[in-house]
């Protein structure tokens, strides 16, 4: 699973995931600053869809993988 936070301008954070050659977009929604509903949200995404690890753009996402790593205990 792979996450782009957006807080800026007109960006949409966008989570998604790939395998292998293969990548589907997940979710995405205008600008959200709200780091611990995104850290939920993806939380809830590697669950469902059983994925190994998380990744996320660290230019906005520093609190984001706090976040994660409190709820996933080193996932993220």
């Amino acid at each position: 699973i792979g996450c782009d936070p957006a807080w800026e301008g007109d960006d949409w954070l966008t989570i998604g995931m790939r395998q292998g050659l293969q990548f589907q977009i997940l979710f995405t929604m205008k600008k959200n600053d709200d780091d611990m509903w995104v850290a939920n949200k993806l939380a809830d995404l590697q669950q469902q869809h059983e994925a190994d690890a998380v990744f996320i753009d660290m230019g906005w996402g520093t609190g984001i993988l706090s976040k994660g790593r409190e709820i996933r205990q080193g996932m993220f």
